[in-house]
């Protein structure tokens, strides 16, 4: 991180976590010595389209994958049937 001031680099002097998720940064400036402090938070945002599209994808490759294994049985099925004739 690069400071706000002088542009020089920052380093961290104390990270803390706060609550849930949330977790508190104090940086210092190696150059002019300024000082910040930062809060970081995760934020999870999985829309409902996402997660519909998601479940689409997985059905289909799942589908897909069904046909795969039914044309094969058809297709020994027939060849079974062949054979007896």
């Amino acid at each position: 991180m690069k400071c706000l001031k002088c542009n020089g680099k920052m380093r961290v002097t104390d990270s803390r976590e706060k609550a849930h998720n949330v977790i508190r940064r104090r940086y210092e400036c190696n150059k002019c010595k300024a000082r910040i402090t930062t809060v970081e938070s995760i934020y999870i945002n999985l829309s409902i389209d996402f997660i519909a599209n998601k479940i689409k994808q997985i059905s289909q490759h799942h589908i897909e994958e069904m046909d795969i294994e039914i044309k094969q049985k058809i297709k020994n099925i027939l060849k079974q049937v062949n054979l007896q004739k």
